[in-house]
């Protein structure tokens, strides 16, 4: 496991290995509860009777139920549409986590800097800075 290390110094639990793979929710959840995303991945399987074959896909509602059940408690959003740059400019707090959907993809963002499996980036230069915001979940 690689761990990336944000400009704030957080650690974002990116197996470089599993980059290539659906699972931007399992990076979202891990990053949000503290966790490795094999741990995170590993509870999410047995908690939703996944198989050997899955890759990782899931949906919002499933990783806020494993994270709830992880013991991190999320509250739903009300969100403005607008691109990830402008909601991070906003409608996000200092030092207060957030689960967001921009399309089909999550991502994990706190401070300004977003996380799914491809990098860790200050939301400026993240690669999909401008794809809308659906859904969000504040990390409490």
């Amino acid at each position: 496991m690689k761990n990336l290390t944000t400009t704030t110094g957080t650690k974002c639990p990116i197996n470089t290995d599993e980059r290539i793979l659906p699972n931007c929710g399992m990076v979202a959840g891990a990053s949000a509860a503290g966790v490795s995303v094999e741990r995170f991945t590993s509870a999410f399987k047995v908690k939703f009777r996944k198989g050997p074959s899955w890759k990782g896909r899931a949906k919002l509602s499933d990783v806020v139920a494993m994270l709830n059940e992880m013991g991190v408690k999320t509250k739903a959003q009300k969100v403005q549409r607008c691109s990830l740059t402008n909601w991070c400019e906003w409608q996000t707090g200092t030092d207060v986590g957030y689960i967001v959907r921009t399309g089909g993809h999550f991502q994990y963002v706190l401070n300004n800097m977003v996380t799914d499996q491809f990098e860790t980036q200050h939301v400026s230069s993240f690669h999909r800075n401008r794809k809308i915001v659906t859904h969000a979940f504040r990390v409490l």
